[in-house]
């Protein structure tokens, strides 16, 4: 996991049938299908030949949803794009298709001398040197090497003629790997050593004294673009990725006429070329599949661009009911006669950390037997928890529990109406699937509403150990005490808490008004959405009652004829496919400031 480049490096070398790596581990449950896509790119440019994606859960339910999340599947609304992704894939991996990459330095894995911190340091900073360069690279150890045949100051390993090993620093040095270096040099080959404090700038010079990229990137940002170039044959294939956040306008060199490979359906090349120079503004966040071609091949015009600023008042409408999140209760402990202790604020976690948590004294059970060391358990504890809400709408109000969310025996009171069971609720459509549902109409009441959950236990892993909603057509307002209201229709593009969608998980499509400058003449166009660096969700857009279209992730492009935009304002609808962050976790996480929020927070 640590580093994909060395698995497929190895994979490759030992003549093995791929390289593998479990994906998406642990991103959380903001992660989008955009982060799934860029690391899509990412390992596939670093060599891996399997991608599979960690947790395709059958179910999220309760504590379930912590088990290093997300899982990309059903229970998450943008898996409805998730084809897309796997189309995506198979294109790339229909390019790479029998060819390997094609390493014009050979870079020594140092696990075997002991690296220490400064030196694995120092080994990060020569591959980052490598790709800021362009550089292919494999590593390699003693019997690669030891197995390579030295011929005309360079070594061929299977396919790949090398004519510079890199040595990275580390404390021990393997006398058979000195004297196959030794060996190279005498053979004219080029051995660098590098030392901890070796500064990057002063290896990218020699490495541009002794060589030259497969592919020439020039240009602004070229450097900020990661490279890998594969070889089958005479046939080449290069992938292009940028993961940075700037755009780079570069001018593109290789031995013999270039063609790129869309790599999203619907999608058409916008490589530009005049004469026997190519070009080519790479995205933020966007890859570029470009392949080698025995002859020049005319370019078709390219669609014009056609800015969409995706700004301002909209009307929102959430396609999936809105949800109150209540994850944070008062708890109590009650005596034999039913009368509460002192009480604490708790999250719904399990009963261990609660009672840790809020400090709550209780009498242990000792089991003494003899001859034994007594046993010290939990007694069956008699729990309450209240949470409370305001409400000034009068619609159809549901709670709604995942299965497994309370562990003992318990039951549920919503204000003064009769204590009901688990048996009283039934399965609803809201939420994620399996969730079960209680109507509780009739029981809310305008003003203050308190829902009160009871438990008898005696297990520490008991308790309301994950969060209960409450949902409907409402609008939730934020508080020490939040406010079920009547939802606004007018309200900002994705101003969640401000449209009084603070938890809100599923689709919400937002019609708005903008405006076009000018539609250049022709049969296409190319619509660049601007949704602002902070939008990251998957969504489609649909222009003046046209037909919808995709736009799963960066670069926000979209094909469209081009009479379904016209000079002036034009009506686009959005439809956004949102994570799980904020019905699961209560959190969103901010890509520019590359951290987590609570909902609410001020930032």
């Amino acid at each position: 996991r640590s580093n994909a480049r060395a698995t497929a490096s190895g994979a490759y070398l030992y003549d093995k049938p791929g390289s593998l790596c479990e994906c998406y581990h642990s991103m959380g449950w903001s992660a989008t299908l955009q982060d799934a896509r860029i690391i899509a790119d990412g390992l596939l440019l670093a060599g891996i030949d399997y991608l599979v994606p960690h947790g395709f859960f059958y179910s999220t339910h309760a504590l379930r949803k912590h088990d290093a999340p997300p899982t990309f599947f059903f229970q998450i609304p943008h898996w409805h794009f998730f084809e897309r992704l796997t189309a995506r894939v198979d294109r790339i991996g229909e390019a790479f298709a029998d060819t390997h990459i094609d390493a014009q330095v050979l870079l020594v894995e140092p696990s075997w001398g002991l690296p220490d911190e400064k030196d694995r340091e120092a080994y990060e900073r020569i591959q980052d040197v490598l790709l800021g360069l362009h550089l292919d690279f494999l590593m390699v150890d003693t019997d690669v090497l030891e197995g390579g045949i030295i011929e005309d100051s360079a070594v061929q390993v299977r396919d790949v003629r090398a004519k510079v090993v890199l040595v990275p620093p580390m404390r021990v040095v393997e006398p058979t790997l000195q004297a196959w270096l030794d060996g190279f040099e005498a053979a004219g080959g080029a051995v660098i050593r590098c030392e901890v404090d070796d500064r990057g700038d002063d290896l990218g010079n020699k490495l541009c004294g002794l060589l030259q990229p497969h592919l020439r990137i020039d240009g602004d940002g070229a450097e900020r673009l990661q490279v890998v170039s594969r070889r089958d044959g005479r046939r080449r294939v290069w992938l292009v990725l940028n993961p940075t956040r700037e755009p780079a306008r570069v001018s593109l060199a290789a031995d013999g006429p270039l063609r790129e490979v869309g790599l999203d359906e619907g999608m058409a090349a916008r490589l530009e070329r005049d004469g026997e120079n190519y070009s080519r503004l790479v995205e933020p966040l966007e890859a570029v599949l470009l392949t080698s071609s025995d002859e020049p091949a005319k370019a078709p015009p390219l669609p014009p661009r056609v800015k969409v600023p995706v700004r301002g008042a909209a009307h929102v409408r959430p396609l999936n009911r809105n949800l109150l999140r209540l994850y944070d209760w008062q708890m109590a402990l009650l005596d034999e006669h039913g009368m509460p202790g002192p009480t604490g604020t708790v999250p719904a976690v399990p009963l261990a950390n609660q009672l840790a948590t809020g400090q709550f004294a209780f009498v242990p059970t000792i089991q003494e037997r003899p001859r034994i060391m007594p046993t010290v358990r939990l007694p069956e504890l008699h729990i309450r928890y209240s949470a409370q809400f305001d409400k000034v709408y009068d619609g159809p109000v549901e709670l709604v529990i995942e299965p497994d969310s309370i562990v003992g025996e318990w039951s549920v009171r919503v204000n003064d109406a009769e204590r009901v069971g688990p048996e009283a609720f039934r399965q609803t459509d809201t939420h994620v699937r399996g969730s079960l549902g209680l109507d509780i109409t009739g029981a809310a009441r305008a003003g203050r509403n308190t829902i009160t959950v009871d438990v008898r236990t005696d297990r520490l892993d008991g308790g309301l150990l994950n969060c209960l909603y409450v949902a409907g057509d409402f609008g939730v307002q934020l508080g020490q005490a939040p406010t079920l209201l009547d939802r606004p229709e007018k309200g900002k593009f994705e101003a969640y808490e401000a449209n009084g969608l603070p938890y809100y998980a599923g689709v919400v499509e937002y019609e708005m008004q903008v405006e076009v400058a000018d539609v250049p003449a022709g049969e296409a166009v190319l619509a660049d959405l601007d949704f602002g660096p902070a939008f990251e969700d998957a969504c489609e857009v649909a222009f003046n009652d046209g037909p919808w279209h995709p736009v799963p992730w960066s670069p926000r492009l979209a094909a469209l004829a081009a009479d379904e935009l016209r000079a002036g304002p034009n009506a686009l609808r959005v439809r956004v496919y949102t994570s799980l962050g904020r019905a699961f976790e209560g959190q969103v996480f901010d890509p520019i400031g590359h951290a987590y929020h609570d909902v609410g927070e001020k930032v």
